[in-house]
């Protein structure tokens, strides 16, 4: 028994400590931009002739190929940005950095295989990140720490894998898939690999053929909550939507234009079902509900001077279901509340333990005469009756979780990291009301699990 409270007690202190060290991640937007060789980052909420949050641009940045930069993707769970340019690299930045500064990792040189490098994806669960590389019709995989002149962990490659010009890649952890789009008029569509497939690989699916009607595809995702396909055909101007499991040369379920689009490069989804659209013809960004379809209006259409988009190509987003932004298969977040005894029920919680977001805490102990108060916690339910009528609700012994702090009215507040590994991790908190008659109070419980 001693042994497993020590354990609980470890653990605890362990993601206290992330807690009280962790920046809560912002929800933003990340846009190649090929005419200008640069990253830039929007608001979450970005619309209009809005002007970028941060840019990275300049010669330190290793972005200075004339119309170069390629894909994008993003890693909040370790605050990095991976890009791709056509002149064989994979360049990965701090997810806060702006302006000509130099990248914190280069993937480059002969035994890496890339050539001309497009799409790519980082998947921050088995870290790593893949790359699409049309010169060699090939799909690489990387150790997400890699630097410098090294080989892929794994190359898809070879003529049973069907892959011809990829541009597009999504990983998939939810099927643990990896999702690879084909740019080559001869094969144009999707090729769909298991998340492990290296070498000659034949796809477990591919949606290829002129009932497809793709031309030239491009991005890519899976929508996680219906399971549907969406792949952006280039020229067309259109996404295209197909069932869960598809194969085969099968015609789209619906498909999705707008007189606002003129190309379509890269896609991807919001948490608030939003599917962000690059126009890389009419310079811009578009929002458009994932469940619309036919002709459409956007409900956003970010372009102007003052974005300094010019010729985009692929997005991302911190506030998406995917890999890099969150692991769509955690457990989602939530709290309850519990009370017993003669707990006054005092303390409540600003709403449901998201990870990578801020949780506020509220305790009144001025409801009973307190003049200070701090809350604690455990990783267990508990149910203590005490001589006073209060009911300890939390595992004796309980940490320290805030506090303590004086006033009548105390607010606290913990930034919650972007961790996944802390998903589905349950807290039982408390409020511990302090005076001078009768010594403390124990309010109500708040009942937390960590999540999404």
């Amino acid at each position: 028994m001693t042994s497993r409270r020590f354990a609980r007690r470890s653990t605890f202190a362990l993601f206290v400590a992330l807690l009280l060290l962790a920046t809560p991640a912002s929800a933003e937007i990340f846009l190649t931009s090929r005419g200008n060789n640069a990253i830039l980052v929007f608001a979450d909420n970005a619309t209009g002739n809005a002007a970028p949050l941060r840019k990275i641009q300049g010669n330190l940045t290793q972005i200075t190929q004339s119309n170069s930069l390629n894909g994008i993707a993003v890693d909040a769970l370790h605050g990095e940005i991976v890009v791709s340019v056509a002149n064989a690299k994979i360049l990965v930045f701090d997810i806060d950095a702006d302006g000509n500064v130099p990248p914190l990792r280069v993937i480059s040189g002969a035994s890496t295989g890339l050539g001309f490098t497009a799409g790519v994806a980082v998947d921050p669960y088995y870290n790593e990140i893949w790359a699409a590389n049309p010169s060699a019709n090939a799909l690489h995989v990387f150790a997400r720490t890699a630097n410098g002149d090294v080989a892929p962990l794994r190359t898809i490659q070879g003529g049973a894998t069907n892959i011809a010009q990829p541009t597009g890649v999504f990983v998939d952890l939810d099927a643990d898939e990896v999702y690879l789009t084909n740019e080559a008029s001869s094969a144009a569509g999707v090729n769909v690999f298991a998340r492990t497939a290296n070498g000659n690989s034949a796809p477990l699916r591919s949606i290829v053929g002129p009932a497809t009607s793709f031309g030239f595809a491009t991005g890519i995702f899976r929508d996680p909550a219906s399971g549907d396909t969406r792949a952006a055909d280039l020229f067309t101007g259109r996404v295209l939507r197909f069932p869960e499991g598809t194969n085969g040369n099968v015609a789209p379920s619906s498909e999705l234009s707008s007189g606002s689009l003129s190309s379509v490069a890269g896609i991807t989804l919001t948490h608030a079902k939003e599917m962000l659209v690059v126009d890389l013809f009419r310079d811009g960004l578009r929002g458009i509900h994932v469940s619309l379809s036919g002709s459409v209006v956007p409900s956003r259409d970010l372009g102007g001077a003052q974005t300094q988009i010019d010729t985009p190509i692929y997005v991302a987003t911190t506030s998406g279901p995917f890999p890099g932004a969150v692991f769509t298969s955690a457990p989602n977040a939530s709290f309850s509340y519990s009370l017993a005894g003669t707990n006054p029920l005092s303390y409540s919680v600003s709403g449901a333990p998201h990870l990578g977001t801020p949780l506020g805490f509220t305790l009144d102990v001025g409801s009973t005469g307190g003049t200070s108060g701090m809350i604690i916690a455990s990783f267990e339910v508990g149910h203590l009756p005490l001589s006073s009528g209060n009911v300890l609700l939390v595992d004796f012994p309980p940490i320290r979780l805030l506090g303590p702090r004086n006033g009548a009215l105390l607010d606290f507040q913990l930034a919650l990291p972007l961790d996944l590994s802390l998903a589905g991790l349950k807290v039982f908190t408390q409020g511990v009301h302090f005076s001078s008659a009768p010594g403390y109070v124990l309010s109500n419980a708040v009942n937390l699990e960590l999540g999404l």
